[in-house]
């Protein structure tokens, strides 16, 4: 049977949303290729020119909500936000607490339109859940990250003091009726929850009812952002290192970082691969670095030796895919968190930004291009999990099989 299937991602302004988009793309195309008609709305940001036509290569024209003008900050301003532990709670009221009253009627406008028979809503959008509550709709949780599967509070996994939002979260929703079993900042829905991650890597948790890790997502087909990329310069008679913040921070002044990893892969004989703007721009690069504005990453996972990450849960799970040591060096958010997964897991290293040198990057880059480390041993278990189950498929099962539960 033929359903109509909205999928609500989170989006915090034109671009800067990869990690909770890319996670879905994947999910979207099973949907797809099983005749089902599928919408995405975007919220609470519109999504920019590059997002959109991410979108349009396979088939999906992106919706809008109405969004007051002003309601949002920069998305400098959010990264900066992000990056201080004294301010950091503000930065979540304007993306997920302020946007709801003024949106949440705009959104059942939507939801009137396209009549959905399940929406697929990333568990950190508020107003599509409370929408969906609202216009009894069935709604399937996908959390972007491993968030969902962290006991409630908030430390250790995010840097500063959230208390601020706790009391005002819980009263935002009780006026729609809503008690929550809140993860972090994520919302669990009633019917069905999904995380994209296995046991071998997170370990034991106790996640809300409903939840199900179904491995990671990754697109049957190009999930439409790849850009051309010089691959026939990666050489194949030495090792590769990939260093990319993520699309929040890639406009990130990453000099002081960037001149440890040139250095340290230099003595190791090594090349470095940089996805960066700012980076992009320099002329001062010796011959061993290559330097883009954004990487494909999912084909340079196919072909590098170590992964230097902000530690977005969307980098780990794709570099445990391809079963990629990772250096994790977290920025803001929910990145300490897997960083302490990752080198619990065995699967790489965690340092803080402050602690890259030359000679601690040498240190660690060394451990993990080791072949027969302990390191190495723990990605390969790793990735076989991760090998094991098509996430995206089953996440698309599961929606399709909520579909019956409204109201």
């Amino acid at each position: 049977m033929t359903m109509r299937i909205l999928v609500i991602s989170l989006q915090v302004g034109a671009g800067a949303s990869k990690g909770h988009l890319n996670p879905l793309v994947g999910v979207a195309q099973w949907l797809m290729a099983g005749g089902h008609h599928v919408g995405w709305l975007p919220l609470p940001a519109a999504m920019g020119e590059a997002d959109q036509a991410q979108l349009k290569t396979f088939g999906i024209e992106p919706m809008r909500a109405a969004t007051p003008p002003g309601l949002l900050p920069g998305p400098e301003i959010l990264a900066e936000l992000a990056r201080d532990p004294q301010r950091v709670w503000q930065a979540y009221r304007y993306i997920l607490l302020d946007p709801v009253e003024p949106m949440v009627d705009g959104v059942r406008a939507v939801l009137d339109e396209f009549q959905p028979d399940v929406a697929m809503i990333d568990t950190m959008s508020y107003p599509g859940i409370i929408a969906c509550h609202l216009n009894e709709v069935p709604w399937v949780g996908v959390c972007a990250g491993l968030k969902l599967l962290h006991p409630p509070g908030f430390s250790p996994a995010y840097r500063g003091d959230m208390a601020p939002l706790v009391q005002p979260r819980a009263e935002l929703f009780a006026r729609y009726g809503m008690f929550p079993d809140f993860r972090l900042f994520e919302c669990p829905s009633p019917v069905a929850n999904i995380v994209f991650g296995t046991t071998e890597l997170v370990g034991a948790a106790n996640p809300p009812a409903h939840t199900r890790l179904v491995g990671p997502s990754i697109p049957p087909r190009r999930r439409g952002d790849e850009p051309d990329f010089p691959f026939d310069q990666l050489p194949a008679d030495r090792p590769v290192v990939y260093l990319s913040l993520g699309s929040v921070h890639t406009g990130l002044e990453m000099d002081v970082m960037v001149d440890a990893l040139v250095s340290a892969t230099g003595r190791l004989g090594a090349a470095l691969v940089v996805s960066s703007a700012s980076t992009a721009r320099r002329t001062d690069l010796p011959d061993h670095v290559l330097a883009v504005p954004y990487a494909p990453q999912l084909q340079l996972l196919e072909r590098v030796d170590a992964f230097v990450t902000h530690g977005g849960a969307n980098s780990v799970m794709e570099g445990m895919y391809h079963g990629v040591p990772l250096l994790v060096v977290p920025l803001a958010s929910d990145q300490p968190m897997q960083a302490d997964l990752v080198r619990r897991a065995g699967a790489g290293l965690a340092l803080e930004r402050d602690q890259i040198d030359p000679d601690s990057a040498h240190d660690a880059l060394a451990r993990l291009l080791d072949p027969n480390g302990p390191i190495r041993r723990s990605v390969t278990r790793i990735q076989a999990s991760y090998r094991g189950g098509d996430g995206a498929r089953e996440a698309a099962r599961i929606v399709c099989a909520a579909a019956g539960s409204r109201g």
